[in-house]
């Protein structure tokens, strides 16, 4: 299901998004001159009962094109 998540940051170099729930922050960011995307992942509020199972590691994700567009890419250019 899509998921909103608020702005925190927009300026000419990078976009920022981040949301608390109950036990993890998630922030988004946008780094517009690479085009590069990374989500991070990490735990708050582990003293919570309710977060008790919930995970409790930092995780970090970047969102880039895959090696097939690459390439296609690649021999549209050459």
């Amino acid at each position: 299901m899509p998921y909103a998540y608020p702005v925190k940051k927009w300026d000419a170099y990078e976009v920022i998004a981040s949301d608390d729930s109950a036990c993890i922050r998630t922030t988004i960011s946008l780094v517009r001159k690479t085009e590069a995307v990374i989500w991070v992942e990490e735990p708050i509020n582990q003293s919570n009962a309710q977060c008790k199972d919930s995970i409790n590691s930092i995780r970090k994700f970047t969102l880039e094109d895959s090696l097939g567009y690459k390439a296609l890419h690649k021999s549209i250019k050459n």
